[in-house]
């Protein structure tokens, strides 16, 4: 399942992350994008489905 999470460096690791905490960033940052790439998809079948449904054209 896809979380909308961040990584788990501290504070004094943002501006300097070591290696893992880099590729975990990028890592969740990609799955974040997806995961909001997919609500998007969903909210305007959704949106299209109740729109046909309530009688548009």
């Amino acid at each position: 399942m896809i979380e909308l999470t961040v990584p788990v460096c501290t504070v004094h690791q943002m501006f300097q992350p070591c290696p893992p905490c880099a590729k975990q960033r990028a890592r969740l940052r990609r799955q974040n994008w997806t995961a909001m790439t997919w609500m998007l998809i969903f909210a305007m079948f959704f949106a299209s489905a109740l729109w046909f449904a309530v009688g548009g054209r």
